[in-house]
């Protein structure tokens, strides 16, 4: 397998920048000028800017490219997103207060497109669910009924005994003298 990274390029336009394995030798390789989906990006040359013993030699000089010409954000790079260490990145175009807004446009705008059939939807489903959960409810009451009994009157047990603790904790801190001094 034969791996390089590749500069390609629009003649007087923008650039792409991208690393490959292919088992043909590198110089007939020139058919392939990226992977990149901006379709107005029209490269018609390529330059092999290194080869490598092993594809993930290609992969860590195409990210050192990457993030030295930072191609996710440069206007001059056809490349929409950047390789990292465990993939690739899209760039973050939007602020997190931008995105909550497109995302409710685009709920509300649904519900609107399907308000019928999202209410019936949810009646439908509502009212299945809530039947159900008190079955569920009977089944596992019936089924640990006696669980029940003994972890409640355990929990009573302990509750007393905290009630009986707390009257004799705050009885021994007023006569310690330091309930007074503040």
């Amino acid at each position: 397998m034969n791996n390089y990274t590749y500069y390609s390029y629009e003649e007087y336009g923008r650039g792409y920048i991208g690393s490959r394995g292919c088992k043909c030798s590198i110089e007939e390789d020139i058919e392939y000028l990226g992977s990149f989906s901006d379709k107005t990006f029209k490269p018609t040359q390529k330059i092999i800017l290194e080869t490598f013993e092993t594809r993930v030699e290609a992969y860590e000089a195409e990210l050192l490219l990457h993030n030295f010409f930072k191609v996710d954000i440069n206007p001059h790079f056809a490349n929409r997103c950047k390789l990292t260490s465990s993939g690739f990145t899209v760039p973050k175009r939007f602020s997190d207060e931008e995105i909550k807004q497109k995302l409710k446009k685009r709920k509300k705008k649904y519900a609107e497109k399907n308000s019928d059939s999202i209410k019936l939807y949810q009646k439908n489903w509502n009212e299945e669910n809530k039947e159900r959960k008190k079955e569920y409810a009977k089944l596992y009451y019936e089924k640990n009924k006696e669980n029940f009994k003994q972890k409640s009157k355990e929990q009573w047990e302990r509750r007393e005994n905290k009630e009986e603790f707390s009257k004799n904790y705050y009885k021994k801190y007023k006569e310690s003298g330091y309930y007074n001094k503040y």
